[in-house]
Formats: structure tokens, C-alpha cells, sequence
């Protein structure tokens, strides 16, 4: 992973699925588990109001 940072690559988290359920079904617990990954720059969801909300709280 620090070879690739050091590239300056973005690494993407893909919410779609899985996180997102997660989070339609238990508020935070999708975004909480997608950000226990280190080192992600992107997050794709069909919840952007909902990440964007989390973020602002964390």
C-alpha cells in the first residue's frame, strides 16, 4: 500500500452493495465499517447525502 500511495494513486472503497445495505439497515454501521480500511481517498456509494452527513460528523 505505501508503494502505491507514494505513486500518488487514489484507492477506491466500492460502498455499492454491501456497505450500503449495511448502512440503509443500521445508520453509520456501513460508512464505520468501510472506514476501518486505511489508506482510501474515494468512497462509491448510492448514499452520497449519507457519506457526506457521516463525514462532517466524524
Amino acid at each position: 500500500m505505501k508503494r502505491i500511495l507514494d505513486a500518488n494513486v487514489r484507492v477506491w472503497m466500492n460502498a455499492l452493495g454491501k456497505y450500503d445495505t449495511m448502512e440503509k439497515t443500521e445508520k453509520n454501521s456501513g460508512f464505520d465499517a468501510i472506514l476501518k480500511h486505511k489508506n482510501i481517498n474515494i468512497i462509491q456509494t448510492d448514499l452520497p447525502e449519507e457519506l457526506s452527513n457521516f463525514l462532517l460528523i466524524k
